[in-house]
């Protein structure tokens, strides 16, 4: 898996092959890629489904904690204060 520091896209092509039933939490490693530093490194990451649409994202050290909710898509709606999606229109 990737994971793409400055879009949430990345978080669903993480998710959504998951499968997890709320309650059940999965480690992955996955290529980071930090856009704002240019640096890249393996990592490991956990996501723990919380509900039908809301996840828990951890880093392997703890020290980056976020809740992420999806939509029925598996597309990203909010992610705690990182990123919202906004409708045009």
């Amino acid at each position: 898996a990737i994971d793409i520091s400055v879009t949430p896209f990345t978080n669903t092509l993480a998710v959504k092959p998951l499968n997890l039933s709320v309650g059940e939490s999965k480690s992955i490693t996955v290529l980071y890629i930090d856009i704002v530093e240019h640096n890249m490194a393996i990592k490991k990451q956990t996501y723990t489904r919380l509900e039908d649409n809301v996840y828990r994202f951890e880093t392997e050290d703890g020290i980056f904690v976020a809740n992420i909710e999806f939509d029925t898509d598996m597309l990203v709606k909010k992610y705690d204060s990182l990123f919202e999606r906004v409708y045009c229109g």
